[in-house]
Parts: structure tokens; C-alpha cells; sequence
């Protein structure tokens, strides 16, 4: 062939090399943006599960500091219902019931007084009812004993000093109400008054009050 006739299958092997070339660079720039997406995502997503898992530890860790403060609250109360109450203090049961028993005083019954007559001293006290359970409260359910210098107390009735037995009308919620027991004792500076409620049903346990 002349080089004229060769001429035109020069240009188009050139024309042709020339389009292969620009294909080539147009997938290599293609394909270093996907890979550039793809590591974001991952990025992304890794950060997610790292934000994910520190939110995570940080409830469980709210979750373990609360426990322990309730467990610090429990072991409290059980320290405190361990100790026993005293004269003058109040025992609040977990459904809001509370109980006072005065310090007890010295008394002389009356000539009609009835119970306590193998004894020559005698104590009166005050027992009080605050009712703050919800429900309204029997005080005729109430029993109390007292016991001192190692013998059993004996209940005294005593129209003339205000000893009549327990309360019997009901107590509301939010309202209270005080009566005055009395007993024969062997020794006024040892004595404990012990209050029980005989509503069985609502498992209240008995308190012990005792002397300083």
C-alpha cells in the first residue's frame, strides 16, 4: 500500500487508542469514589456502634449506682427497725400507721379502781395512734402489755384517772387518737410496753418500747 492509503487506518488505530485511554481513566475515577463512599459508611457506622455501646455502659452504670443507693436505703431501714424505741419515740409501720407510748408517771388509783392491787406502784402513760395508712384503723384492735423488774405487769381500770381500756370509735385517714393505759409494776425506772395489733390480717408486727 502507499502511505496515502495508510494514512486513514493510522488515524483511526490512533482515534480508537485514544477512546480506550479516556474509558480507562473514567472507571479508575468511578471506582476510587466508591471506595472512598464505602469507607464512610463504615466510619459512620463504627461511630454509631461505639456511641451505642457508651450510652449502654453508662445506664448500666446509673442503673448499678441506684442499686446500691437502695441497697444502702434497705440496710438502713433494717438497722433501724433493729433498734428499739424508747419512751416518747414513734414506730412508723411501712403502711403509715404510727405509734407513741409517753413516758409512764407515777399514779395512786382511785378507791374504785379495779386490777393492779398486788402492786405498790403504779404507772399511766399515754398511747397514741396516728393513722396515715390509707385506711381507716380500729384502735379497739390495739392490745398493750407492759412488764418490769422481771414480772408481768397488771393491767389497772380506773374511772377517776382516765383509764378506761383502749379507744373504740374508728380512726380516719389523716386523723388520730390518744388514751391512757395504766398497770401495777414492780419497778417504775424498768419497764416495757409492748403494743400489738390483733388485726392479724394486716400482719403488723408487735413493738417493744423500753426504757432508756
Amino acid at each position: 500500500m502507499t502511505n496515502k492509503a495508510l494514512a486513514p487506518i493510522g488515524i483511526a488505530l490512533v482515534a480508537l487508542f485514544g477512546l480506550t485511554a479516556c474509558e480507562d481513566t473514567t472507571s479508575g475515577e468511578v471506582t476510587s469514589n466508591d471506595d472512598d463512599s464505602t469507607e464512610e459508611v463504615e466510619e459512620t457506622e463504627e461511630t454509631q456502634e461505639a456511641e451505642e455501646v457508651e450510652e449502654e455502659n453508662e445506664q448500666l452504670a446509673e442503673e448499678d449506682e441506684e442499686a446500691e443507693e437502695e441497697a444502702e436505703e434497705v440496710e438502713e431501714e433494717v438497722e433501724t427497725s433493729s433498734e428499739r424505741p424508747t419512751f416518747g419515740d414513734t414506730y412508723t409501720y411501712s403502711d403509715g400507721l404510727a405509734v407513741t407510748i409517753s413516758e409512764p408517771e407515777a399514779f395512786t388509783p382511785g378507791e374504785y379502781a379495779f386490777g393492779g392491787e398486788e402492786f405498790e406502784q403504779h404507772v399511766m402513760f399515754d398511747v397514741t395512734i396516728e393513722n396515715n395508712s390509707g385506711e381507716d384503723y380500729d384502735p379497739s384492735m390495739a392490745y398493750v402489755t407492759a412488764s418490769s423488774g422481771g414480772a408481768e405487769g397488771d393491767s389497772v381500770f380506773d374511772s377517776d384517772s382516765g383509764l378506761g381500756g383502749t379507744s373504740t370509735t374508728t380512726v380516719t385517714d389523716g386523723q388520730s387518737t390518744t388514751w391512757q393505759e395504766g398497770f401495777g409494776v414492780n419497778d417504775p425506772a424498768d419497764i416495757n410496753v409492748e403494743f400489738t395489733d390483733l388485726d392479724f390480717e394486716l400482719m403488723r408486727e408487735s413493738v417493744l418500747f423500753v426504757s432508756e
